[in-house]
């Protein structure tokens, strides 16, 4: 704050208004700010490394098990061809039981649903590993881009907030009265003249 008899140069500070709401804005938009950036670094940085050789493993694993299912549908098949030869009715031929015949088309059937399953869960697999790879999608990076430049733009509209509440001389010149003090309450009605400034050359 300035004196009377100062002498104050153009742009220079000569008081500040209560600001105690605004700096409490701020430090709430700061804080929406670093939450903002947090975020968008998060996306940039995916995948993160410690997150692939697990999503590996689940297709390795996967991919085992339509091995399994397919060496186990092989087997199956070989069984139900050689039971539909041992069971043919219409030729005469029932070397084996109907019931026998019906357990080794359920089990065809059965591989034939397991082997089905399992590359279903292979596709499953290497679709959220490439997606992982893939890193953060281009739509959630452009919302996490805009969230922060929204957070930029709070903190900056604070800052010139509490920029206007500073009173600042708008010229070179001696401070010849003042009428505002620390602590007083500033609510002048129009006309009512707080400091004077003059040019005394």
């Amino acid at each position: 704050d300035v004196t009377e008899g100062e002498d104050v140069r153009e742009n220079q500070p000569l008081f500040r208004l209560d600001d105690r709401q605004l700096r409490a804005d701020l430090q709430v938009r700061t804080a929406e700010l670093e939450a903002a950036k947090s975020e968008l670094e998060r996306l940039q940085a995916q995948p993160r490394k410690e997150e692939i050789p697990p999503a590996e493993a689940m297709v390795r694993e996967a991919q085992a098990q339509v091995r399994e299912a397919t060496a186990r549908k092989g087997q199956t098949r070989n069984i139900f061809e050689r039971v539909k030869q041992l069971y043919n009715p219409s030729k005469g031929v029932q070397s084996v039981t109907q019931i026998e015949y019906i357990n080794a088309e359920v089990d065809d059937a059965t591989a034939d649903a397991q082997l089905a399953r399992s590359e279903a869960a292979v596709a499953q697999a290497q679709a959220r590993l490439q997606l992982l790879l893939d890193g953060a999608w281009e739509p959630e990076m452009a919302v996490a881009r805009a969230a922060v430049a929204q957070a930029e733009a709070q903190v900056q509209k604070v800052q010139t907030d509490m920029d206007r509440l500073v009173i600042r001389s708008p010229v070179n010149g001696t401070v010849l009265d003042r009428d505002v003090h620390p602590g007083e309450f500033v609510g002048a009605p129009p006309g009512t003249t707080l400091m004077v400034i003059g040019d005394l050359s």
